[in-house]
């Protein structure tokens, strides 16, 4: 994703770009699949050519869809990007009309729904894990109950075989055996 924010331009079809910087490290990751890579461009190149204001309104829209922020609060992690003059502004102007912190009552609530919250997916996801055991074993048994049958479906053919093997000393014995039924006891 760095590879497009330095590079890609609306004027470059994917093809020029992916010719030109092919020997770049994000084009050559055996990870990612072409097709992905052009989607992604087409996507970036699309992002591109909105308008601004629908960039502005898309951004604050991403900000209000966020779990609450406090005008006190502050992020720490601050990436840098080539968008920083216009992105600051929007986000200063979003936390002013934010509301003060709650006061104590409201965060205990908050860290009782939090807590029951976590609890509830704890619970799911042990409950997952113990459904997925129970069907790798019923996957294991059904697995095992396929190889005894095939083992005792080769046991059968190979009965058949050696029983449909008969020798030449066996052949003349039972044509003997036919010989001595068909003559009159004398």
């Amino acid at each position: 994703m760095a590879l497009l924010q330095e590079k890609a331009s609306p004027k470059l079809f994917w093809q020029e770009f992916k010719r030109k910087y092919r020997k770049e490290p994000a084009m050559t990751d055996p990870y990612v699949k072409d097709k992905d890579r052009e989607k992604w461009y087409r996507e970036h190149i699309n992002r591109l050519k909105l308008p601004q204001a629908t960039l502005k309104s898309d951004f604050a829209t991403l900000l209000k869809s966020l779990h609450p922020l406090r005008n006190e609060q502050q992020d720490e992690s601050g990436t840098p990007t080539a968008a920083a003059a216009v992105r600051d502004p929007m986000i200063e102007a979003y936390i002013q009309t934010l509301g003060p912190p709650p006061e104590g009552g409201a965060s205990e609530e908050e860290d009782e729904a939090t807590r029951k919250a976590r609890e509830a997916r704890e619970r799911r996801e042990r409950a997952l894990r113990e459904h997925e055991d129970k069907v790798a074993e019923q996957k294991r048994r059904q697995q095992r109950s396929l190889e005894m049958g095939r083992a005792r479906l080769r046991e059968g053919e190979r009965e058949v075989e050696l029983a449909m093997q008969v020798g030449k000393r066996g052949l003349q014995s039972q044509l003997a055996s036919a010989q001595k039924k068909d003559q009159p006891d004398a």
